[in-house]
């Protein structure tokens, strides 16, 4: 990998991007997070000098962008539909600071640590707000609240920074001590989120099946280590099930699992997300082009659930709002990346942590809402940045 000789300018840039995206995680609740977050990139710009870069990563974000606000035309509620546009709008002109930074770098390094050290910062906040017993599920206090984020939020971010963690342990073999991932486990226990448990398990897995995979066909070590590899995380899953600390996460994804197979007793939460997603289904059915106009099938919700609640599924959340043009229109973009990165996977092991993470965010999405995150256009900031950088390197690869 090429070494980057940074200045320190270079590191009070990636030290502010470090605070945006902490402030983003743990102030994202308050009315303080817009003016942290617009100050500190305006001091980005300022010392960028006010360079502005635009790539791939605008016209593919632009273009979802520019159909959620077309959405007003024919939403039920066109208030909604301009809200998600703006906002996703607004986290375009975000991440176009940032992009204007990073996309001269020779490595996506620095925004992963930065990603991995906002995780570990929230790892730190949860100890100290909730203390470090109910924290990392010492002493059977039950799942964490909501308290200043989502708690599956929360556990899906300390989950990616354990992934993003081993990915620098296993490739980059010089970083923070390996241990650091164990109280981060734990907190995911705490956290009780399914998804996060899912995002670990298969990322952590396929991370090290892509390691022992490069010379899968010259020697067949490999396929041993992946065999051994499979057989040690099930054996885990299944002590850790019966194991008192984990008991609370391992109750709900029964509950889950009996959701999607009928079998066992499911809980409330995943039966109710369950008809939720049927619900967005339907209204896909009714309405398969364009659906109801972009942030709109929460009044589906309203109507027949008498609350206030996204889908909890960001493809029956998008087949409802923007019909069939609507998942094309976000789910072209992962295509496009997915099919792009794969072309490098055999010169930059970067290609790794890059598919990892986004396989297991689009698997994640059947139970999360995220196609107006922050966290998504970060991300996919990251994913475009490192298609450029693969391109330079690698010319000869079309």
């Amino acid at each position: 990998m090429p070494r980057y000789i940074m200045s320190s300018k270079d590191h009070i840039i990636i030290f502010l991007t470090y605070v945006i995206y902490t402030a983003s995680n743990l102030a994202g609740s308050t009315p303080y997070e817009a003016s942290i977050v617009m100050g500190l990139t305006a001091m980005i710009f300022l010392l960028n000098s006010f360079r502005m870069s635009f790539g791939v990563y605008h016209i593919a974000t632009l273009q979802f962008c520019i159909f959620c606000l077309a959405s007003i035309f024919w939403a039920r509620n066109y208030y909604m539909a301009m809200v998600k546009g703006y906002t996703i709008f607004q986290n375009i002109v975000l991440m176009t600071v940032l992009y204007s930074y990073y996309n001269k770098l020779k490595t996506i390094d620095p925004l992963l640590k930065v990603y991995m050290w906002t995780g570990y910062t929230v790892l730190a906040y949860c100890i100290i707000l909730y203390g470090p017993a109910r924290a990392l599920g010492l002493g059977g206090f039950g799942r964490l609240g909501s308290t200043f984020a989502n708690i599956n939020s929360v556990g899906m971010l300390v989950a990616n920074t354990i992934i993003i963690h081993f990915f620098f342990h296993l490739f980059r073999k010089k970083t923070a001590s390996i241990l650091m991932v164990i109280p981060a486990i734990l907190l995911v226990t705490s956290t009780q989120s399914r998804k996060a448990l899912v995002a670990l398990i298969l990322g952590v897995t396929m991370l090290y099946i892509l390691k022992n995979s490069k010379n899968i066909k010259t020697n067949l070590l490999p396929i041993l280590r992946i065999l051994i590899i499979i057989v040690a995380v099930v054996a885990i899953l299944v002590v850790a099930s019966q194991l008192e600390i984990f008991s609370g996460l391992t109750n709900r994804m029964n509950g889950m699992i009996a959701a999607y197979t009928g079998e066992g007793k499911a809980d409330y939460s995943s039966s109710i997300r369950a008809a939720m997603r049927e619900l967005g289904w339907q209204q896909f059915r009714e309405t398969p082009y364009l659906g109801i106009g972009m942030g709109n099938a929460r009044l589906l919700v309203v109507e027949h659930f008498s609350g206030d609640s996204y889908l909890h599924c960001n493809y029956a959340e998008l087949a409802a709002n923007g019909g069939i043009i609507g998942l094309a229109s976000y789910y072209g973009i992962f295509v496009y990346l997915l099919w792009k990165t794969f072309k490098y996977i055999k010169v930059e092991t970067s290609c790794f942590i890059v598919i990892t993470i986004m396989i297991t965010r689009l698997i994640n999405e059947w139970g999360m809402v995220s196609y107006y995150s922050k966290t998504t256009y970060f991300l996919l900031m990251v994913f475009f940045i490192h298609l450029e950088i693969c391109k330079k390197r690698h010319p000869e690869i079309k």
